[in-house]
């Protein structure tokens, strides 16, 4: 963040005092002073003008908890702000005018009420100028300001007072505008006083039933934003009837006033209002009275229809299929009796939605759907093939007769990526990401038109733009010239370097790292986003903690595994994450340590430091809170020790800490959750003790230990370390101080051989170690009379495992 000198002292004033302060609450210190306000205000006014995303991420958490104990903050406004504010009510500019009052809205929750209702008042003028100017355009720009401002923040009194105020103006003459901001407001007004539903809902009802147009779009715009309360407290929207009578109508409608109301009908749809049988019948009735300009609403009101799931619900969506009938018989007859190309092709993309969500529900209409799509194509109906191409990818999915014939199809509809004319940007975008998932699917080179419009695509600036691009890439990612690979790649990095949201950002990270696995990227961006991440200067993540299992460590590990020689240099740059991970979050950071040591460049005191780490997990760390950090730990001493068994001596030691955390597991009682947990560990616990014992001569046998490995044996088959297992016990079985367990190993051994031939694949065991296996029980067997007997002994079933055992040791 750009600061002053005196900002930035201010900016660690701040920071000190919250630390202090909880340290007081703890009882390690006195409580500290309040920081100047004068200071303060300064810090945080130009904080939010200039910055607003690092105000948020660095400044805000301080700021509500500094206001919530030292209320009297609010009362201190110095005169440069209040004068300021003053002087916004005289420009005439709009556009300097939106300029500056912006940091003012920011700040709402920590002023007093007299000033944010000068703010309200100043932004009524704003939009009143901007309606003006542009009849019945929301500035969503502007108000999306609004959107900063966390309500929650605000002293009772404040809150109240904003209320009182929005229920006296939304019957003044600025009406429009006040619900224009109301709608910001409005989902946190309910989170904190639920009396105020029948408020909210009374004006959304008022506005929809103005004879204005405007109140109307403002109206509707409040009812999207507030919509997914309705998810959680259906009795609090306005009656269905009422909303279809107020929707459905204008929805068909030519004016502007249609797009307004089919974002309501979709708000409404994902929220549990507009989904019952009965609103969905009238909306399929509607589609002979919508204009052709119309057609592509329509249909986008029937995927939110069969995908209704709002962002704000972490759910998996499962849906009644029986509900969805109507939609099916709506697009088949549709399909079969209207001939316009555009409806054929949004008939096609419902019927291959369909197919994604249940393909046995359309096995009697996607063969049809596919015939027509092979007109479209074989017609060169353009326009249509973003439409069509996702019936291509579920075809080929599914159907082995059609990937010939679909994979034909592609050169021609990749040429269609350069028609600009026809498609918009979004429309070949959606194309060219389906056709790279066929060349993907198919394992056959694009045709070079595709990586070049995605390469191109990766310039633009709009992040839905970009961010297609990169699933085109990611998509295609094995075929890409070199030239192209390194244009691509800093494409990715610039985005990357700069998203606004960490969504975003995770998956440029995400497409990089696949491309580097993949080439050898010859650009200096690597290296400069590599540094930005172990230096923790990312915008998104400035003096953040480090998030262990982040797109940025996973980079880091693929930067070790692609640049051997760099592992010393990441190692000694990110010892900074470990010393201040906490020990139940350490499983991440330790990826990026076992990386490092694979590659051997590592040096003894290297080792040493990382026993450290692993020490500090194993003696803080307790099964039930921190197992994913212990099993981190002991892969990683399992790493250091494959790579350099000589670095960890004294090895009793290690393997008598990490012994402790299977000496009390009881098979019997499993079901317990703690006994899970350790259950969960033991894997590596005998990977590592096995590998050592199996490769160092001088370590001693911890007895008890072996034999609690021995019944814990065989593990099943979703373990991943079993053929390492395996490996250790092969070598184990021949060492002669090991003789009193070889029966023991052995048995195990010949447990996973006598398996059905399907049940012994599910373990992945290569043909190098299976017949290992074969080789040392045929040894042993075979070694001295009535040893085939002994090995088998003591398994259940002797009259099957017996007559396969001798089998096996012909």
């Amino acid at each position: 963040m750009n600061l002053s000198e005196e900002e930035r002292q201010t900016a660690g004033q701040f920071s000190n005092f919250v630390k202090r302060y909880m340290d007081a609450i703890n009882k390690k210190g006195e409580f500290p002073d309040p920081i100047d306000p004068e200071k303060l205000w300064k810090l945080i006014f130009n904080a939010s003008s200039k910055d607003p995303t690092q105000f948020f991420s660095q400044l805000f958490p301080c700021l509500s908890f500094y206001h919530s104990v030292v209320p009297e903050f609010s009362s201190e406004i110095p005169e440069f702000l209040l004068d300021g504010l003053e002087k916004l009510k005289s420009l005439t500019n709009n556009q300097s005018l939106v300029t500056s009052i912006k940091p003012y809205i920011r700040l709402i929750p920590f002023l007093e009420i007299e000033s944010i209702l000068s703010i309200f008042e100043i932004s009524i003028s704003i939009l009143k100028s901007y309606l003006k100017a542009h009849t019945n355009q929301i500035p969503k720009t502007f108000l999306n300001t609004f959107n900063d401002v966390v309500i929650e923040d605000c002293t009772r009194d404040t809150f109240d007072g904003i209320v009182d105020y929005f229920k006296e103006m939304v019957d003044s003459d600025d009406s429009a505008e006040v619900i224009l901001i109301l709608s910001y407001f409005a989902l946190d007004f309910v989170k904190i006083d639920e009396n105020l539903e029948d408020f909210i809902r009374d004006t959304i009802m008022n506005a929809l039933e103005s004879e204005d147009e405007l109140m109307v779009i403002c109206g509707f715009n409040l009812l999207n934003k507030y919509s997914s309360h309705f998810q959680f407290e259906p009795k609090s929207a306005p009656p269905t009837e009422f909303l279809t009578n107020a929707i459905f109508p204008r929805l068909t409608s030519q004016l502007g006033i249609s797009k307004v109301a089919h974002r309501a009908a979709k708000s409404l749809i994902k929220n549990s209002i507009f989904q019952d049988e009965e609103v969905l019948n009238q909306l399929l009735d509607l589609f002979d009275s919508y204009p052709s300009t119309l057609h592509n609403s329509f249909f986008s009101l029937l995927h939110v229809v069969l995908y209704p799931v709002s962002d704000t619900q972490e759910i998996e969506y499962n849906p009644q299929m029986a509900k969805l009938k109507p939609i099916r018989s709506f697009v088949v007859n549709t399909l079969q009796n209207r001939q316009e190309p555009l409806i054929k092709g949004h008939c096609i993309n419902v019927i291959s939605d369909l197919m994604s969500i249940k393909k046995s529900f359309v096995k009697n209409c996607y063969k049809l759907a596919y015939e027509e799509a092979k007109k479209i194509i074989g017609r060169r109906l353009i326009a249509v093939y973003h439409l069509i191409s996702p019936l291509l990818v579920a075809m080929y999915d599914c159907n082995d007769e059609c990937k010939k014939e679909i994979s034909k199809f592609i050169p021609m509809m990749c040429d269609s990526l350069t028609n600009s004319k026809v498609l918009t940007t979004k429309n070949r975008l959606d194309l060219a990401i389906d056709l790279a998932s066929l060349c993907n699917k198919g394992a056959c080179p694009p045709p070079p038109v595709l990586p070049q419009f995605a390469q191109s695509s990766l310039g633009s600036k709009y992040p839905n733009e970009s961010l297609r691009a990169a699933c085109i890439v990611m998509e295609i990612v094995n075929f890409l010239n070199k030239k192209s690979a390194k244009v691509i790649y800093e494409r990715l990095y610039e985005h990357a370097r700069s998203a606004s949201d960490d969504e975003s950002l995770s998956f440029f990270i995400r497409v990089m790292r696949k491309m580097m696995k993949r080439y050898n990227i010859d650009s200096p961006s690597k290296k400069i986003f590599l540094e930005m991440i172990l230096k923790m200067e990312h915008p998104l993540k400035q003096n953040q903690p480090p998030i262990a299992l982040s797109e940025f460590t996973k980079f880091i590990v693929t930067f070790i595994k692609c640049y051997n020689d760099s592992s010393i240099f990441i190692f000694h740059n990110y010892k900074n994450f470990l010393n201040c991970a906490p020990v139940n979050d350490m499983a991440g950071f330790l990826m990026v340590v076992i990386a490092a040591l694979n590659t051997k460049k590592l040096k003894k005191e290297d080792i040493d430091e990382i026993w450290k780490y692993c020490q500090k997990i194993f003696k803080k760390g307790n099964v039930f809170s921190c197992a994913e950090s212990i099993v981190a730990a002991i892969s990683t001493l399992k790493a250091a020790f494959d790579v350099s068994p000589g670095a960890l001596q004294p090895l009793d030691e290690k393997v008598n800490m990490v012994a402790k955390f299977i000496e009390h597991v009881d098979i019997e009682m499993q079901l317990s959750e703690q006994m899970q947990q350790m259950l969960s560990i033991a894997p590596n616990v005998c990977d590592f003790v096995l590998d050592v014992y199996g490769n160092d001569a001088n370590v001693d046998i911890n007895e008890d230990l072996l034999t609690v490995i021995i019944k814990l044996l065989p593990f099943p088959d979703d373990v991943k370390y079993n053929e390492s297992i395996i490996k250790s016990l092969l070598k184990i079985v021949l060492i002669e101080r090991f003789s009193r367990y070889k029966f023991k190993i052995i048995r195990i051994i010949a447990s996973y051989l006598l398996l059905d031939k399907k049940d012994l694949d599910e373990f992945k065991f290569s043909k190098e170690i299976l017949d290992k296996m074969k080789f040392s029980l045929k040894k042993i067997a075979t070694e001295s009379p009535g040893n085939l007997e002994k090995i088998g002994k003591h398994f259940h079933n002797q009259k099957r495992d017996m007559p396969l055992l001798r089998e096996l040791v012909k």
